[in-house]
């Protein structure tokens, strides 16, 4: 879930203060009770129109809205003008940008900006849960995004089930242990995208065809390629593989047995996490950055982003040395963390693994993917009350 992180410090110190939020659930309610609304979609018009050159954010609009990128709010302020004390729902793609929209529009004296938590991103990658929004999205693909409880239905009735991967992304010997730690999905069939069109021949019309990658850009392509041949009943797995990492068991009912991982550590996602566990000491948080993120003294102000309140710090770059983590029993339950879902704590994870302990689980999207959930996630906005942020961090 929303695992295309954005190279900036989170900011979510104005939610509720300055501007109000708002999740998707609420959206179509909204619009029919505020039929004078305005929908600013403040993305790039090249992701508004799915020719985006970043494809995985080629993932459809909302019908209606009005297109303003984040840097022309300025320019366009003219237009916003008629809605200036009247409802203002402001979506991007992961709901960072919309938030800095919703400020300036706060700071122009605008009443009534609302930010759509969690951006269009949430809608796809939790599309089970999101069904209320399917009659206010549409999109120019020429096929369906699905999301992991999907892939677990198509798969039991049947559906041709297609990973498009490199090869060298397939071999769990070749890759890294993040593309490791993502599996495979035992009844696909492997046929790497650069030799799609010369084995096409071979897939079949009379059933859906769910495509499969790591992190969605493939199976974008591919699905794009096989929709110009003439194949209509396409299905990409929104965010890839990866984004099966960011599932809870509940929405991914079927992991165990559609997809082989085979991993010494434990994966626990932002949602399975629970953060009284956490406070009370019942982890040991090990958090795998560097020192100097650690302690959020970074030169890059966007990697000073918090941490998990107790956690120690053993950089990854130690443990790939072979140095033991310093005071730790070898049965604690440990918990390893790191920024983002980057390589790092996974790597970090199996090293400790190596070293003899036996309860190691990968908190999945790191620190990053913590704060972010607590504040666009309903039901998960107390993973805040476990992270420490620097006096002046935006969202303290």
């Amino acid at each position: 879930m929303c695992n295309i992180f954005v190279a900036a410090q989170p900011d979510y110190s104005n939610d509720n203060v300055r501007y109000a939020t708002m999740g998707w659930h609420d959206l179509p309610k909204a619009l029919r009770d505020h039929p004078d609304a305005l929908v600013l979609d403040v993305r790039s018009p090249g992701e508004f129109s799915d020719t985006s050159h970043r494809s995985g954010l080629n993932i459809g609009r909302l019908r209606g809205a009005v297109n303003i990128p984040i840097d022309s709010i300025s320019a366009e302020y003219q237009r916003l003008l008629p809605y200036r004390n009247r409802p203002i729902y402001v979506y991007c793609s992961h709901s960072q940008r919309s938030r800095s929209v919703c400020t300036q529009l706060a700071d122009s004296g605008f009443t009534g900006a609302i930010n759509v938590n969690g951006g269009l991103s949430r809608y796809r990658s939790d599309h089970s849960a999101l069904t209320v929004l399917d009659s206010l999205v549409e999109s120019q693909q020429d096929f369906t995004f699905i999301d992991p409880s999907e892939l677990c239905s198509y798969a039991a009735e049947g559906a041709y089930l297609l990973d498009v991967r490199a090869g060298s992304m397939y071999d769990p010997a070749e890759v890294s242990e993040h593309v490791r730690a993502m599996g495979r999905v035992h009844q696909a069939v492997h046929i790497p995208k650069e030799r799609l069109a010369e084995q096409a021949s071979g897939l079949p019309r009379d059933r859906p065809i769910v495509i499969l990658d790591a992190f969605g850009d493939e199976a974008y392509a591919a699905a794009t390629e096989l929709a110009t041949l003439g194949f209509t009943r396409l299905y990409v797995l929104f965010d890839g593989m990866d984004d099966l990492l960011f599932t809870p068991a509940g929405g991914f009912p079927c992991a165990r047995e559609l997809v082989d991982r085979s991993l010494p550590y434990r994966l626990i996602t932002v949602e399975e996490l629970d953060p009284a566990m956490v406070a009370k000491g019942n982890y040991r948080v090990v958090d795998v950055r560097t020192p100097e993120e650690f302690d959020m003294r970074a030169k890059m102000a966007w990697q000073n982003i918090g941490r998990v309140r107790g956690a120690m710090n053993v950089p990854v770059t130690a443990l790939k040395e072979g140095l033991p983590a310093p005071d730790i029993p070898h049965d604690a339950h440990l918990l390893v963390i790191g920024r983002g879902n980057t390589d790092d704590a996974y790597t970090a994870a199996r090293s400790l693994c190596h070293q003899g302990y036996s309860d190691v689980a990968v908190l999945v999207g790191g620190i990053w993917h913590l704060r972010w959930s607590a504040h666009n996630i309903p039901g998960l906005e107390a993973l805040e009350t476990i992270v420490d942020l620097p006096p002046t961090a935006p969202g303290h």
